[in-house]
């Protein structure tokens, strides 16, 4: 972490090229579009994160579908940003749909639902709402828990 100075003009250069190659409105376009949007919400830059998530969501629920994998990360991704920024009431929807998606796309042990898992009971800690918070994060161990043995039992 740390190097953003260097990331952010092949983020913005490899957006640029995606938008010429494939256009505006390709998934790989909404992919690049979305990693320069974590990369400005990891620094703090949320004002110019926002429009970029947005975009991503939208591409992504148009070419490849409300309930795809791809639109549960955006869905997460801009859960993310608006709970880092204390917008509490837009990020809870957008978590339990990505959860949605991604428990019936993945199945409910899957990593990707662990992550949302953590992100919405994140959002409920920091609303004060330990009571619903505390079982996500446990469900969310649990699934990472089976993961590793798992994948222990597999190396023997």
């Amino acid at each position: 972490m740390g190097q953003y100075p260097k990331a952010e003009p092949l983020e913005l250069r490899a957006l640029r090229i995606y938008e010429k190659v494939l256009g505006p409105d390709h998934p790989d376009t909404a992919t690049a579009a979305g990693n320069l949007g974590r990369l400005y919400c990891d620094k703090g830059e949320f004002a110019k994160a926002e429009p970029l998530e947005l975009r991503a969501l939208a591409i992504d629920e148009k070419k490849l579908g409300s309930e795809h994998v791809d639109t549960a990360k955006c869905l997460d991704n801009l859960g993310d940003l608006y709970r880092e920024t204390g917008q509490y009431a837009k990020a809870e929807p957008l978590y339990q749909r990505a959860l949605k998606i991604r428990e019936k796309m993945l199945g409910s042990d899957h990593f990707s639902v662990a992550e949302t898992l953590d992100d919405l009971a994140a959002l409920y800690w920091a609303k004060g709402q330990s009571a619903k918070a505390e079982p996500l994060s446990q469900r969310a161990a649990g699934i990472r828990a089976r993961i590793k043995e798992n994948s222990v039992a597999e190396t023997k």
